[in-house]
């Protein structure tokens, strides 16, 4: 069909140069396709020269002492088996913090939640006009699962590097954050507005007891922030999967999400005489005519600007692509195709990730619990939210956060992003003007996509950086 067309257009344009100034216009409009893309290719070429070329990542050495205490500190934490639930371990996990951490403890306002949550307060120095900054976190992990060389739980140290579940996601950070403040303790730093630190129990199952009550108590209390720091978006050794292209990419805003069940019923029985359609069957075609359903895709100012800064990572074609945009917008769809993440942030998406029906191999179930014209129920379950407010990454303390990012890491670019999957920040946005998710810590590819999977870890010399950022930050604010 696409040949078709082709000859049929050439056709029409060879024939029109027997008219009359057929040939003048045949040769202007030549003229104006070869000028478009000559512009094309031409801003393709320039475009990763518009921003600041990112370089490869050059760490800066983190003081040693600070680096040792921290990992030392991590590998502990990670041994407290903190699975979202085990209330137990959480309970001493908050022992533990308030022990190892004494100092920090006995200079600041402690609230334990009922459920477990961990609130803290650290005052000015003198009443201050200024608004106060929270950074948030969590204590709880998601399941360990299958797949390990080295035991989730047991924290250990090796060749530099700190394994466990939690390293990453995010006890690394919560270990960073208080180290930074023992060490502006020790130093007889005082901050210049109240600083809050806000740990919830729950975030790998939603956060609607840990941070929403913190959140809330918060909001009785008419507490009010400039800015929300959040786990997030790290500093990556190879944005959009290049090797020699770092950056820091800073969520500033999160896509909204909900949960469905959906169920299909059938005849029970015998899997040796089975009906036509079984409720497991009916159940799987569900599933697949979501997932083939086109979804309607958009470009949102926020992931424009996001490819923009992105475009030195890229390769020639995709930066092709995205340095035209608006005009081709659809082919930058199609670039970014076999890239998961970066495509989620066009289109709505899809994922089934539990299905339940029998244990029994031999037996049919009744129903299937995993929209369209077949016989199942969809439920909405709750814990879902709308897409939050985007942060503006030029507000002053945006902008501070940057700098101090730059000083650190010179000639690293601060990308703004949405985050594919929400977090406890979003229980903070009514409370503050900007919320960011994003957290110092450098780390690989490899290293982000283990956050939930076998093998997580973190650079001890990642990890003592990440506390001397905060640490310079809260300096500054």
């Amino acid at each position: 069909m696409f040949l078709k067309n082709l000859y049929a257009t050439l056709y029409l344009f060879w024939q029109n140069t027997n008219a009359r100034y057929g040939a003048l216009i045949n040769t202007l409009f030549f003229l104006l396709l070869i000028g478009i893309a000559v512009v094309a290719v031409v801003r393709a070429f320039l475009f990763g020269m518009t921003y600041r070329k990112p370089r490869p990542i050059r760490q800066p050495v983190p003081d040693a002492a600070l680096t040792e205490r921290a990992a030392e500190a991590l590998s502990r934490a990670i041994r407290f088996r903190t699975v979202t639930g085990e209330r137990a371990e959480l309970d001493k996990l908050v022992t533990w913090l308030k022990s190892e951490y004494a100092d920090v403890f006995a200079r600041m306002s402690c609230l334990v939640l009922p459920s477990g949550s961990l609130l803290l307060r650290w005052r000015a120095a003198d009443k201050s006009e200024l608004k106060p900054v929270l950074f948030a976190g969590h204590l709880d992990v998601a399941p360990a699962g299958e797949g390990w060389s080295r035991d989730p739980f047991g924290g250990k140290r090796e060749d530099g590097l700190v394994w466990g579940r939690g390293a990453l996601d995010c006890k690394g950070a919560v270990i960073a954050q208080l180290e930074a403040v023992r060490e502006l303790m020790r130093e007889g730093f005082t901050p210049r507005r109240d600083i809050y630190f806000a740990y919830g129990h729950d975030e790998e199952t939603g956060g609607a007891e840990g941070a929403a009550s913190i959140a809330e108590l918060l909001q009785k209390r008419g507490v009010a922030f400039e800015l929300v720091l959040d786990e997030g978006g790290v500093i990556t050794k190879g944005h959009l999967q290049s090797r020699l292209h770092p950056a820091a990419v800073l969520g500033v805003g999160e896509k909204g999400e909900c949960d469905v069940r959906i169920v299909a019923t059938a005849r029970p029985g015998h899997a040796a005489a089975p009906p036509r359609h079984t409720a497991l069957g009916i159940l799987s075609e569900a599933v697949c005519r979501i997932e083939a359903m086109p979804r309607r895709r958009r470009m949102i100012p926020t992931v424009a600007r996001f490819l923009r800064l992105s475009g030195p990572a890229m390769a020639f074609g995709q930066r092709f692509w995205v340095s035209n945009m608006p005009f081709f917008n659809g082919m930058v769809y199609r670039a970014f195709a076999r890239d998961e993440v970066t495509s989620a942030l066009f289109s709505t998406t899809f994922a089934a990730t539990d299905a339940r029906c029998v244990s029994e191999p031999d037996r049919l179930p009744q129903s299937a619990e995993m929209l369209s014209d077949l016989n199942v129920r969809v439920e909405l379950l709750p814990g879902g939210c709308d897409p939050s407010p985007v942060a503006d990454l030029r507000a002053p303390l945006c902008r501070t956060l940057c700098n101090t990012i730059n000083e650190r890491f010179a000639h690293l670019p601060c990308i703004p992003t949405i985050m594919e999957t929400s977090m406890d920040a979003r229980y903070y946005v009514p409370l503050a003007e900007h919320v960011v998710r994003f957290m110092p810590i450098v780390a690989s590819n490899k290293a982000y996509a283990a956050m939930h999977g076998p093998d997580e870890y973190i650079r001890e010399s990642s990890l003592g950086t990440a506390a001397e950022l905060y640490a310079a930050f809260l300096r500054k604010i």
